[in-house]
């Protein structure tokens, strides 16, 4: 079993609860991806998928929870680890309050559930919990699990509404794309001179919009077919 479809059969465990799953949640850039984050009573519980319960996914766990995630749990397979190192794995998650599923194919059956571990004071404030990276991107972009890249960033989302905004359009100048398009810029300025760039430098090396230079206005447009 990899690790993509251990953590498919999660989410699908998780959607039979009637929960919304968010996969490959990034709360800061370069920082670290969490797999899962569910929400629970207002709180964001991250589940982490990997193939062996061994230090490395249970050091993910913490680190979490060192963040001020209030529920976290690992996922692995039922069987794949050495039954003494098992054994060891299982006294850490209970003495951390770390929750543990175990996989079995499509069935995913709880060990014991994550203890609710209320943040330090300097980061109890719910706006700052891991829910607040969360957007409805994350419902549908890359699968947790995935080595691929593919996971939802602001970013990808104002490139996403610059495709639905042109789509249709003939030419059109970089100031009328951020004036029409919800982005994720502090500021318009700043929204014409990086978007301008980045699809430019970027985005038509992907091969779905074209750019030309009209005097000394730079404009856009999807590429057409061949």
């Amino acid at each position: 079993m990899t690790e993509q479809e251990l953590a498919r059969s999660v989410v699908a465990w998780l959607a039979a609860q009637h929960y919304d799953v968010y996969q490959e949640v990034q709360v800061t850039e370069l920082g670290p991806i969490a797999d899962i984050v569910v929400d629970v009573d207002g709180w964001g519980w991250v589940i982490e998928c990997k193939t062996t319960l061994g230090l490395h996914v249970l050091g993910q766990a913490h680190r979490w929870q060192r963040s001020g995630v209030t529920r976290v749990s690992v996922a692995t397979p039922a069987k794949g680890s050495a039954r003494a190192a098992a054994e060891m794995a299982t006294l850490i998650c209970l003495r951390f309050g770390i929750g543990r599923l175990s996989v079995v194919g499509s069935e995913v059956v709880e060990k014991h559930e994550p203890r609710f571990t209320r943040p330090p004071s300097r980061l109890r404030r719910r706006e700052r919990d891991i829910l607040r990276a969360c957007h409805e991107g994350h419902l549908r972009c890359a699968s947790a699990g995935s080595a691929q890249g593919g996971h939802w960033t602001p970013y990808r989302e104002t490139i996403a509404g610059v495709r639905e905004f042109l789509a249709g359009r003939d030419w059109t100048p970089v100031r009328e794309i951020v004036a029409e398009v919800t982005h994720h810029y502090i500021t318009a300025s700043t929204a014409r001179s990086c978007l301008a760039k980045n699809l430019r430098t970027i985005e038509v090396g992907k091969g779905w919009i074209e750019y030309r230079l009209n005097g000394r206005r730079g404009e856009f447009r999807l590429r057409g077919p061949a």
